[in-house]
């Protein structure tokens, strides 16, 4: 039991991972961008282009896209793109309240 009073707790623990001051989660999508692109251009004379210069520039647009940002920002950002212009949450309460009706009656 006195283990756990005095147990180490790390502050940090959400910290995102970060290396050069990128975050992991974008290198690994920039290098899976560049292994598809090899995978589909690696054999035509544009590879080069391809499999190099274009992740790059996808690395380098999500770096200063991103800079001080709020985090998932990008999910943020494409999930109000995608979804509706309003939500209403009274359509909602009218469905409950149709449910209710039915099992009063």
């Amino acid at each position: 039991m006195e283990e756990l009073r005095n147990s180490i707790v790390h502050k940090n623990l959400e910290m995102k991972i970060k290396l050069l001051g990128v975050e992991l989660a974008d290198i690994l999508l920039v290098l899976f961008l560049s292994s598809v692109m090899n995978l589909i251009f690696g054999r035509t004379s544009i590879s080069w282009i391809m499999v190099f210069i274009i992740p790059l520039i996808v690395g380098i647009t999500l770096h200063l896209g991103k800079k001080n940002k709020p985090d998932n920002f990008i999910f943020h950002f494409i999930k109000y793109h995608l979804l509706p212009g309003q939500f209403v949450a009274r359509e909602k309460a009218l469905y409950e309240e149709k449910l209710r009706r039915r099992i009063d009656d």
